[in-house]
């Protein structure tokens, strides 16, 4: 961040247009500080009344939100006001490079009054070391100092410029914890600095904040308020652009604000940090009706540890050598060479399978070379895997028979597994819990060793820290909490079975 010092001394070269590139250096390295996905054009202009020294263009914002900047060498606030009020229409940014000093009106008087007209313009004055002062708060500093890029107004001075940063930085921790008073704070500061659009922008922040702490979005302390009470695609989007990775503590928390459409329309794969980091909540609340399971051939597969992705709008996890979608696999996928269906298991491996991942099998049909399929059922709920008949018949025929469906208990609903598709769904439209589908569809149809298996359990939450696994049967699992209406119609439909 330079200073004041460093802008005069820039100024005193004795070339004038070394001292103006030096001075355009250091503006534009401010800048750039200020917004790491802006991209700076200088021009040819220094100081000019009409023509800009700057323009901020950003690749992930709407055709014409490009911003002006000019660079006053004016002490004056009243000179200045005057640029403000000509090139009100252009709604520039103003980057002073001198103190304000006092001309026709005592010096305080005219920042009050340029402030209310660069307001009224939609226009932003501020200075160089304004500008890195908005930056000084570690978590929210840099969402701070980029949205004021975009869409600041009025006057920001350099000690105006650290209290807005420590007031939205505790404020988005306010949010974090459902204080309503700080929060408050922190909007209404954000409100007076941004114009409306930018304002509505970052303001979902602390929105997402406040609503993932599970405070209710009707008592979310401000004017703009927009998201409800889960996260669209479209708020989820724009907090990718907003928020950093690096806190971890926020996308953990908006897991709890994740429904099954927040998804929509989105594509996120590879590594992707921060569904990662949503997901070791979202995971535990989100139900579906449906997930394929199919091995792949990534030549990446001998190091392939678990992690969400999102193709086409559909939630998928991977690893293990395997990839599983929650919903219809997205057509490319489907006939893609490096996705295969597993050979149906024996009888044998089923038993294994369900025995490893502690399953409770109520049903299991069976089909030999000829096409004769045979049938166990249980009408007690006992585990059809582990009866005498089921081992007696196994070691019997061995190989020779494969197992086309099975039918698992998950949260007290059946969940069909059908071998031929790679399959895991409960009848009709019930639903069950994310991890419930994808644990007991992922064991039965994948081959795992523990390791693998153990990978699992964190990947979908099921693991606490200990070595133990997931509760028998999986009917401890967490009852699905994405709506309670969606959990009463599930349960519903799910009765409705027999």
């Amino acid at each position: 961040m330079a200073s004041i010092e460093e802008i005069f001394n820039a100024t005193d070269a004795l070339d004038f247009h070394d001292s103006v590139r030096r001075v355009k250096r250091l503006a534009a390295d401010a800048l750039r500080g200020a917004d790491e996905n802006v991209t700076i054009l200088s021009t040819e202009n220094f100081n000019h009344s009409y023509l800009p020294d700057f323009v901020m263009k950003w690749d992930n914002r709407p055709v014409g939100s490009d911003r002006l900047v000019f660079l006053r060498a004016s002490s004056y606030a009243e000179e200045i006001e005057e640029d403000v009020r000509t090139l009100a229409d252009r709604q520039p940014l103003f980057v002073r490079l001198s103190e304000f000093r006092e001309y026709d009106s005592p010096v305080g008087e005219a920042v009050e009054a340029l402030d209310r007209s660069a307001g009224e313009a939609q226009s932003l004055v501020t200075s160089i070391p304004a500008i890195g002062f908005l930056d000084d708060s570690p978590r929210t500093g840099r969402m701070l100092s980029s949205f004021v890029m975009r869409g600041g107004r009025g006057v920001v001075e350099d000690e105006e410029a650290q209290s807005l940063s420590r007031q939205v930085e505790d404020g988005f921790a306010g949010a974090m914890e459902s204080d309503r008073t700080r929060t408050a704070v922190a909007v209404e500061a954000v409100e007076g600095l941004l114009n409306p659009r930018a304002t509505a922008e970052f303001s979902h922040l602390f929105e997402a904040a406040w609503i993932s702490s599970g405070a209710s979005a009707a008592d979310f302390p401000g004017g703009v308020t927009s998201i409800g009470e889960n996260l669209t695609p479209t708020t989820l989007r724009q907090l990718f652009d907003i928020v950093p990775e690096s806190i971890e503590d926020f996308w953990q928390q908006i897991g709890n604000s994740i429904a099954s459409n927040s998804f929509d329309g989105m594509h996120l794969v590879g590594e992707q940090t921060r569904l990662q980091f949503i997901m070791r909540n979202a995971a535990k609340r989100l139900v579906s009706n449906r997930c394929n399971v199919r091995r792949t051939k990534r030549s990446d597969q001998a190091n392939d540890p678990f992690i969400w992705q999102v193709e086409e709008g559909i939630l998928t996890l991977r690893g293990g050598g395997y990839q599983g979608w929650l919903g219809q696999v997205p057509a490319a996928e489907a006939g893609d060479d490096e996705y295969s269906i597993d050979e149906a298991p024996t009888l044998s491996k089923l038993s294994t399978r369900s025995d490893d991942a502690d399953l409770t099998l109520a049903e299991i049909s069976v089909q030999d070379s000829g096409n004769i399929v045979v049938s166990f059922s249980s009408v007690d709920d006992r585990n059809v895997a582990t009866s005498d008949l089921v081992g007696r018949v196994s070691d019997s025929l061995g190989t020779s028979v494969r197992v086309t469906e099975a039918v698992s208990r998950v949260e007290g609903k059946n969940v069909y597994i059908d071998y031929a598709k790679g399959l895991a769904r409960p009848k009709t439209s019930a639903k069950v819990s994310v991890p419930g589908l994808f644990w007991s569809g992922w064991n039965l149809i994948a081959e795992m060793n523990d390791d693998v298996r153990t990978d699992l359990q964190v990947a979908l939450g099921l693991d606490d820290g200990s070595s133990a696994g997931p509760p028998a049967g999986t009917g401890g699992l967490a009852v699905p909490t994405e709506s309670t209406a969606v959990a009463q119609e599930a349960s519903a439909e799910d009765e409705g079975e027999g």
